[in-house]
């Protein structure tokens, strides 16, 4: 069945380079003055989601597919001009050592993650899309977010990655890459996309099918089940 033509935008610019991309990968760190040291081992390291400000950074927190999210509270800083939406790598102590409970948080570490949402392109458009492979380490579902953790080649030039649409499928997506002809050294992404707008139009899709030209695992395409 072919979908309706009308989309949202996404989120950002679905062209993105590589510099926007990279974050420091985050381990497990202690602190010997916290005031808990029962739980001063034990902090976790989650992909979160900035909804505003409440005396600090306030962000929510689903741990996979449609688990209730968790609200964090926190006295970090953010810029006023940060969307909301802007999903985030944050390394913390969780509440009472249990990172399914709400409450305040203060972060260890805290970085951006690339979000971007699915892109007006069809694959149509794109009839060489899997010509560039991706080195995917993980890809997983949170909410309407479609999260990979994955290795793409580094370089100062623009590259095009995005979560494109089929025109003739409902629910089949590509993730489309092109990398530029100066990249050299992999490096470590992590990068979300919100599928909600995508999810929005098509509210009866049982699952979404992603393709992808996956240069490590053999698994080519991931079936993300959409819970009613």
């Amino acid at each position: 069945m072919a979908r309706s033509r009308t989309y949202r935008k996404s989120l950002l610019s679905w062209t993105v380079a590589v510099g926007c991309l990279a974050i420091v990968l985050l381990v497990t760190s202690c602190n010997d003055t916290d005031d808990n040291p029962q739980y001063r081992d034990a902090s976790v390291t989650n992909l979160v989601t900035y909804v505003g400000q409440d005396g600090g950074a306030v962000f929510d927190y689903i741990s996979i597919d449609d688990a209730p999210p968790v609200r964090l509270y926190t006295d970090a800083n953010i810029d006023t001009d940060v969307s909301y939406g802007q999903r985030y790598l944050m390394t913390y102590y969780p509440v009472n050592g249990d990172d399914s409970e709400s409450g305040f948080v203060t972060p260890l570490r805290l970085a951006p993650v690339t979000t971007l949402g699915v892109s007006e392109k069809d694959i149509s458009m794109f009839p060489d899309w899997d010509k560039y492979g991706v080195y995917l380490m993980a890809a997983w579902r949170t909410g309407t977010y479609l999260n990979i953790r994955c290795k793409l080649p580094v370089s100062d030039s623009p590259r095009l990655l995005a979560l494109v649409t089929s025109e003739e499928d409902d629910g089949v997506l590509y993730l489309v890459h092109q990398a530029p002809d100066d990249a050299t050294f992999d490096r470590t992404y992590y990068i979300s996309f919100d599928m909600a707008g995508y999810l929005s139009e098509h509210p009866s899709l049982g699952a979404v099918e992603v393709h992808i030209n996956n240069t490590n695992l053999k698994e080519d395409v991931i079936t993300f089940p959409i819970s009613k």
